[in-house]
């Protein structure tokens, strides 16, 4: 039989036990929490330093390079927009392009400029030791398939670090000498890899357009009246000004070199004129603009309240959608306007039949970012709609009705509402961007 004395004693003994392992627990629990923060934060920032040297390497202008590199540091703190600080007390990136010798052993040129933080991560004197460490980096990845594979290129990089945030409250990376988490990445230039991210910017086209005619046809010459009775014959615009290109410089030229009703051009030779927005097969052109429904094109807000600098931020491959669209009022199916526009199921993934809200932010705060997707051809993921509730400004909201995947030709963003547009050639439909893509 056991006494109550020795009950008593197990009891005291088993507390006495937990006094002493409760600590042990929580501490290893903590570091547990902490430690897969790091993980995550790494990741993050490896992240954000691929996607900036993805932008850099297909967007790179040898004769504006200080954009270029502003723009990688965008790029890399709109990848990490919603999940980590931005604070530039917490982040110094450097964007670096560089070309290599005829060995492939060292630099010709060797260009890094400082394009976000403080130097309160990474001190400008504690880069002059590290940029040596970061030419061998460039190197080593350059080299990695045999040295003659490093030989005469021209490459960027981004380098971001960034200082942890602890979640606890714990000073657990100090105790173990642990305070800065780095990302890094370096490309040829031209050489953009695939799925770098999942990409939808904020630019609506209406479906209800058709593609657009030579400049120089004549009315009434429709190649396809009966199958497109509302076809208004659009006609491609000429030179630069006032009703015609305001970019590129010179304007592109797109004319007629047959007989009409012959389509024999030199340019755009796979357009086919007359073929309505959801008919659209690669190569066709269609000139979108802002007046009326039939053509009319917007810029959207995944987020409101907009902004012009959230326009920039999502007009920036590879935008900000993943992290800006869920939890929106249209994401939640909280916007009710119309009324039944709540298809929103807060999944985070802007779909078909889902409803977006317009944004009133300037585009001349971004026009640069455009004018960069003009230039390198890039194809960008764009939303078509087919419903507005009639409304403008701030208060309109559009209807989804399919992704298109297109590259920009042009646009005209001064004047009068008819004098502004945009105009871009299909390339194939697109497919709406989830979550698990971020990654």
């Amino acid at each position: 039989m056991i006494s109550w004395r020795n009950k008593d004693q197990a009891r005291g003994q088993s507390l006495v036990e937990l006094a002493i392992l409760l600590p042990v627990i929580i501490i290893a629990f903590a570091g547990m929490v902490e430690v897969s923060h790091l993980l995550i934060t790494q990741n993050r920032t490896s992240n954000a330093a691929r996607t900036a040297a993805g932008y850099g390497a297909a967007n790179y202008d040898p004769d504006d390079w200080p954009d270029t590199a502003s723009d990688m540091g965008q790029v890399a703190l709109n990848t990490v927009t919603g999940t980590l600080k931005l604070s530039d007390s917490l982040w110094d990136i450097w964007s670096v392009h560089a070309t290599t010798t005829d060995t492939g052993d060292d630099f010709e040129q060797f260009d890094a400029m400082h394009v976000f933080g403080t130097n309160n991560v990474i001190s400008a004197d504690a880069w002059t030791g590290i940029e040596p460490a970061v030419r061998g980096d460039i190197l080593s990845e350059l080299q990695s398939t045999g040295l003659a594979s490093s030989e005469n290129l021209e490459v960027v990089a981004s380098v971001a670090y960034h200082n942890i945030d602890t979640i606890l409250g714990l000073p657990v990376w100090r105790w173990l000498g642990l305070k800065t988490v780095k990302g890094f990445t370096v490309m040829r230039v031209s050489e953009r890899p695939p799925n770098l991210a999942c990409s939808i910017l904020p630019v609506s086209v209406n479906f209800n357009q058709y593609s657009i005619y030579p400049s120089n046809w004549e009315e009434g010459l429709q190649l396809n009246p009966s199958k497109f009775p509302g076809d208004t014959v659009e006609i491609f615009p000429v030179g630069n000004g006032p009703h015609g290109f305001e970019y590129p410089v010179p304007a592109p030229v797109y004319q007629n070199r047959a007989t009409m009703p012959a389509l024999r051009t030199d340019t755009f030779v796979r357009n086919w004129p007359g073929v309505n927005l959801q008919h659209a097969q690669p190569g066709y052109v269609y000139w979108a603009r802002e007046e009326g429904s039939s053509g009319s094109y917007g810029w959207l807000s995944w987020r409101p309240p907009d902004s012009a600098n959230e326009l920039r931020q999502s007009l920036t491959y590879p935008g900000n959608y993943l992290t800006q669209y869920p939890g929106s009022p249209s994401d939640m199916g909280t916007t009710g306007d119309p009324p039944g526009a709540t298809s929103g199921d807060q999944d985070g993934i802007l779909e078909i039949h889902d409803w977006v809200e317009n944004s009133t932010g300037n585009i001349a705060s971004a026009e640069d970012v455009i004018r960069g997707y003009v230039n390198s051809e890039t194809p960008i993921t764009i939303v078509m709609t087919d419903l507005q509730n009639g409304k403008s400004g701030s208060n309109a909201n559009y209807r989804v009705a399919g992704f298109l995947v297109v590259k920009l030709l042009g646009y005209s963003f001064q004047g009068s509402q008819a004098d502004r547009w945009i105009m871009f050639e299909f390339v194939e439909w697109g497919s709406p961007c989830r979550l698990a893509e971020e990654s």
